[in-house]
């Protein structure tokens, strides 16, 4: 089974280190968000490739406030669950 694919903003390492370790392959914003599963972000009032959110089906998740175990805890119950809003 293929790892889930997580794209993160490149400010966020530790978050990344920490899904990398939980067996997600991490990929940056500027990857295809259309194939991934969820996307995370340091903060959601930061203009995003030049929009106010991602356009992608995947669930986006503000880490901002969250330490890296609660980000990765919250992808795992996102991505598992795409229907739940962002």
């Amino acid at each position: 089974m293929e790892p889930l694919t997580v794209a993160v903003d490149a400010e966020l390492t530790p978050v990344a280190d920490a899904l990398k370790a939980a067996g997600f392959r991490v990929v940056g914003l500027d990857a295809d968000l259309g194939r991934v599963q969820a996307v995370v972000v340091d903060g959601m009032e930061k203009r995003f490739l030049g929009m106010n959110r991602p356009s992608t089906p995947a669930p986006v998740i503000e880490a901002r406030g969250l330490s890296a175990q609660q980000v990765v805890a919250e992808v795992r119950r996102r991505a598992a669950r795409p229907d739940l809003p962002s």
